[in-house]
């Protein structure tokens, strides 16, 4: 059954490398019992744990110097091999040349920084001591700021990429997104005064629209989620920022702060949302799906629908 299970997942006409062939075998006498009460398929392990490794076989991404944008994208150790699948992805299908910035949380190991460097030679990698050093300094007289990011990885997206980015217009994405289609719209909007963002499935703030309105005198647009966006670096103050922060309400559940500040931030500054076609959806499917955020709960389907898509189309060379 074992056999079965993992060699209908694997394409007639694919010749696996070495390593593959090791992981392979170790595939073939996994007890898939365990994995089904994980609610795991087979596909999904093979797509993670053997497939997705694809993409570090393609030639260096060169030639990322258009200064109209730059992308920051947040990654660690668990996931910098999809954070590789992402940038790869937007830059293929989107034809762009946009500078590019990786910032890490301090767990990716000199191996896995250095496999950044020569994958994308023309990008910024900051290392963490790196950006410790810089946020020590810029954020002295901002203790929320401080202690937020120090105890909330997430947070990097927000200080960090303001004092490391090179361009005024700044694209955020997220490790977890992968794309499928070209993205005029999202090119398009590079030049707009507004923020951008894709449409999360509900409102998740740390605090509501009329807290927002009580406390900032920022009416908040419904459902930002910050994934994936255009902001304007200019539009971030750190001392609104830390006016946000003192408010221990928005200081709240962890995983929704950076996307509360960004949602207040876009308040104040105009915004829209990207079209349907970038919204985030809990629904199996890539139809009429030009990209897909890939949150917690469906994170597995990056693995079994996502690269799997992309492999089948050959895309990473395969």
């Amino acid at each position: 059954m074992h056999d079965t299970a993992a060699s209908q997942t694997i394409p007639a006409a694919w010749t696996p490398a070495p390593r593959e062939k090791s992981l392979l075998r170790k595939l073939r006498s996994v007890d898939w019992s365990t994995h089904y009460r994980r609610r795991l398929h087979p596909g999904t392990l093979w797509y993670r744990d053997v497939r997705r490794r694809s993409i570090l076989r393609l030639p260096p991404l060169t030639g990322l110097r258009d200064d109209s944008c730059e992308v920051h994208l947040l990654t660690c150790r668990k996931e910098w091999l999809n954070a590789v699948w992402a940038i790869r992805a937007f830059y293929h299908f989107s034809g762009a040349r946009f500078r590019l910035c990786i910032h890490e949380d301090g767990s990716l190991s000199p191996g896995m920084l250095s496999a950044l460097r020569e994958i994308f030679p023309d990008a910024r990698i900051i290392p963490a001591p790196e950006a410790e050093r810089e946020m020590k300094s810029l954020l002295a007289g901002f203790p929320h700021l401080m202690a937020e990011r120090a105890t909330n990885f997430v947070m990097i997206k927000v200080p960090d990429i303001l004092a490391f980015a090179s361009t005024g217009r700044i694209m955020i994405l997220d490790s977890d997104i992968l794309f499928f289609q070209p993205c005029p719209e999202l090119l398009e909007a590079v030049s707009l005064p507004c923020h951008l963002f894709n449409r999360d499935v509900a409102t998740a703030y740390t605090v509501t629209p009329g807290q927002a309105l009580e406390w900032f005198g920022v009416r908040v647009p419904e459902r930002v989620n910050s994934g994936l966006g255009l902001v304007w670096k200019d539009a971030y103050d750190l001392a609104e920022l830390e006016q946000y922060l003192s408010r221990k309400e928005t200081r709240g559940y962890r995983w929704r702060v950076e996307q509360t500040l960004h949602a207040l931030v876009a308040g104040k500054r105009g915004y829209r949302h990207l079209p349907p076609a970038y919204d985030v959806s809990l629904a199996r499917g890539l139809e009429g799906r030009v990209a897909k955020h890939y949150v917690g709960c469906i994170r597995e389907d990056m693995y079994r629908e996502g690269m799997r898509s992309l492999i089948r189309g050959g895309f990473a060379g395969s």
